[in-house]
């Protein structure tokens, strides 16, 4: 039987990818268990965040931040197969799709530990500059763990039997498509903000014509 995919397997750097998978049925099931991480652990963080303003901000938030990992999955990872393919990868879109999930459920895990650290924060009366720089830098530093993980989950596909092949430029494709991850994903999220509620009044999406860095610029400046 294959082995089980645990909360142990998503951080190990190799234990997902050599588990045994004897079909499409255990890799449906190795994808699924991934994605309950990623809705459980994601959607934990956005609960704490939105509490700072209100119950129906956290939950709103709550089903944001989850989206906000998926949709940038889903926009992103057809480049990811398409890169490949120019390259010489043989990988099905599942295979690719397994390694990126683990990454993202890595990062979810990571923020729900930090879920009551943001709760306490934000119970205690925060100001909003400072909920805002204290959950950039906690999503900057899962992030950062999970496109890791990503980056080693493609180290071990490489030179594996059916896997990428040697000679095919590895860094270069995962480089640029990484970074195309990251400025998606940060942009989208600005997309579905407001995750903390910083108006009085409940706001469900920003509608100003600000993009993510900007918008970072202008809080902090003032």
């Amino acid at each position: 039987m294959p082995e089980a995919v645990s909360i142990q397997t998503v951080f190990d750097p190799s234990a997902l990818l050599t588990a045994p998978i004897e079909g499409p049925r255990d890799r449906r099931r190795a994808n699924l268990r991934l994605l309950g991480y990623t809705l459980l652990g994601s959607a934990s963080y956005g609960l704490a965040m939105g509490l700072r303003h209100s119950l129906l901000q956290g939950l709103v938030s709550a089903l944001k931040v989850p989206t906000l990992f998926l949709l940038t999955l889903a926009i992103c990872l057809p480049s990811l197969f398409v890169l490949g393919l120019k390259n010489g990868w043989r990988q099905p879109l599942d295979t690719l799709a397994r390694v990126v999930l683990r990454g993202i459920a890595v990062s979810s895990m990571l923020l729900s530990g930090f879920a009551p650290i943001a709760l306490f924060f934000a119970l205690s009366g925060s100001p909003y500059a400072f909920m805002l720089g204290l959950h950039v830098a906690v999503f900057g530093f899962c992030g950062l763990a999970g496109l890791a993980s990503i980056v080693r989950g493609f180290m071990r596909l490489r030179g594996a039997p059916g896997g990428i092949p040697q000679g095919s430029p590895l860094w270069s494709v995962l480089g640029l498509w990484l970074w195309l991850y990251v400025f998606v994903g940060t942009q989208l999220g600005y997309m579905l903000s407001p995750f903390i509620g910083k108006d009085e009044a409940f706001l469900f999406l920003t509608t100003t014509e600000y993009n993510f860095y900007t918008y970072l610029w202008e809080i902090f400046a003032h």
